[in-house]
């Protein structure tokens, strides 16, 4: 008789260290959110007082169709002895979508700090050894690629709850999954906000950029387009730790070049809108633009608005949108599926030690028709790429005027003013100079020849005489080049008679086009300027 009690006891015991379910979301506040393959994990935050921090999570089923007014969210409790707590801290996916990781400079209210791992396949979670707190970021919004990397500029450090001194720092923390630890990269950065309660944008649109070069052996001319991930980290919107509160204007948007380690500072225009903490910020599905939405401003007010970046031009725009409005609210979770934008929870209030202020109230917003939804629909087709960004490479340009703010470790001096507009320009030039020599090189090959030519160049001499060749691709896709491969795109002349266009995927292994291909590669190239 007594084994029964005390099998109980281990039970209740056991249940408390692996994982039990709710089919119900409680009111959440502060929490981080990502889609883990066809399920959006929101985790921690707060539920009746922002004093008082959760280590759980809500998991949404998004591959379904289901009403807004009543999304099918579960409350998980997974392996409660171990899960770390957590408010407003760094989360963000594992690069084979099978989990998370977890990072708290103070636990929320707890006066903890560590860093923690979630297998969402076996509901584990796994601590990862941690110095100091100085060793992990400040407790905030973190940036991602494909590729295992993670990015987290400024948030809440471990001071701003044990009232020990106050250190704040402008360095960039990186986060390696192959190495399963953090680097910290030192920048000064002169005349920018120390901030928190900001957003972390990874841009995930494809540059391109022109090369022009001369082979020696050949004599031949060749100009390269090569397609680049753009590399970008922005961050946006926050405002400072000390009182009284400043806030960064969204006029002045400063980039991170994950690639280079080159901050850029720009001066936005257009529809600018209110300066805000605790909003959300999220990348759209082309790649490029990002979606601002609500949070709390200056003076306290709670926010609903949206309102639009494009990081081409760095212009905002106020999109027109149907639908009833939701209600305003702040330190909310917004996560991208498709073009549907879902965002759940958050505080009516910016006072959120009020429980009545904290609510479960999912919304959706198409950003495709820029309407509210009553209803979600998954996607026809789904991402097979974890960014925190878009997974379509997008050719982009921009011609926003920029400030280089150089890292320590630059040469050049503070302020260097770059014009990106007349870089564009030097490009279109060197273009224009190519087809010269080529319009040239023409008429003096034809004259030669005696052959009789088409209006190509604007000679005006009748038609074509040249035919495409049998061999070899018809159509050349320059928007669907991957952006880890270069692709060169080659002007060659012959010293016979016939002209051709070569493309290369490789060096080494060419594809011959035809005459026409080769004025048609030359349009498509001059618009890429």
């Amino acid at each position: 008789m007594l084994l029964q009690p005390i099998a109980r006891i281990f039970i209740f015991l056991g249940a408390l260290t692996t994982r039990t379910q709710v089919n119900a979301v409680n009111p959440r506040a502060g929490a981080r959110a990502l889609l883990l393959g066809k399920t959006i994990w929101v985790y921690g935050g707060f539920s009746t007082s922002s004093t008082s921090t959760l280590n759980t999570a809500a998991t949404l089923d998004v591959s379904v169709p289901w009403s807004v007014a009543n999304p099918a969210w579960t409350e998980r409790a997974d392996d409660l002895s171990v899960a770390p707590f957590s408010q407003l801290g760094t989360m963000f996916p594992t690069v084979n979508q099978t989990g998370f990781y977890l990072s708290d400079q103070s636990g929320g209210f707890n006066k903890t700090y560590g860093m923690a791992k979630f297998d969402a396949v076996n509901y584990k979670w796994t601590t990862l050894p941690v110095a100091t707190f100085s060793t992990i970021p400040p407790s905030g919004h973190a940036g991602w690629d494909n590729s295992g990397n993670a990015w987290v500029w400024m948030g809440f450090l471990s001071s701003l709850v044990t009232n020990d001194t106050q250190i704040e720092s402008l360095d960039v923390f990186k986060f390696s999954q192959s190495t399963q630890s953090w680097t910290l990269i030192p920048n000064q950065l002169p005349n920018v906000l120390f901030r928190r309660l900001h957003r972390i944008v990874w841009l995930s649109y494809v540059e391109t950029a022109w090369h022009l070069k001369r082979d020696v052996k050949s004599a031949n001319f060749f100009f390269f387009l090569t397609p680049r991930s753009s590399g970008l980290l922005i961050p946006i919107g926050g405002a400072s730790s000390f009182s009284p509160n400043i806030f960064a204007p969204m006029s002045d948007v400063i980039t991170y070049n994950t690639i280079t380690g080159k901050w850029l500072a720009v001066t936005a225009t257009g529809a600018i809108p209110a300066a805000r903490q605790s909003h959300s910020a999220t990348l759209a599905p082309d790649g490029y633009s990002i979606i601002l939405y609500a949070g709390q401003d200056e003076v306290g007010n709670v926010l609903g608005d949206v309102a639009v970046l494009d990081t081409r031009t760095f212009v905002w725009s106020n999109p027109n949108i149907s639908g009833m409005a939701p209600r305003p609210r702040v330190k909310h979770t917004a996560v991208l599926v498709g073009d549907a934008l879902i965002i759940m929870g958050g505080g009516l209030d910016p006072n959120l030690t009020i429980s009545s202020n904290i609510i479960s109230e999912t919304i959706v917003l198409n950003t495709t028709t820029w309407s509210w939804l009553t209803t979600y629909t998954p996607p026809n087709i789904w991402s097979s790429v974890t960014t925190s960004g878009n997974s379509s490479p997008v050719a982009a340009t921009s011609i926003a005027t920029a400030t280089v703010i150089p890292t320590s470790s630059d040469g050049l001096g503070v302020g260097v003013t770059a014009g990106i507009a007349v870089t564009a320009v030097i490009a279109v030039v060197a273009i224009l100079i190519l087809l010269l020599f080529l319009r040239r090189r023409k008429r003096r090959l034809m004259k030669k020849e005696g052959e009789e030519a088409g209006d190509v160049f604007g000679g005006g001499r009748g038609p074509a005489k040249w035919k495409p060749d049998e061999e070899g691709p018809k159509n050349l896709k320059l928007d669907d080049l991957a952006p880890e491969v270069e692709v060169e795109a080659a002007v060659t002349i012959d010293e016979g008679a016939k002209k051709q266009v070569i493309v290369e995927e490789d060096i080494t292994n060419a594809r011959n086009y035809g005459y026409r291909e080769q004025m048609d590669l030359l349009d498509i190239l001059s618009q890429r300027t």
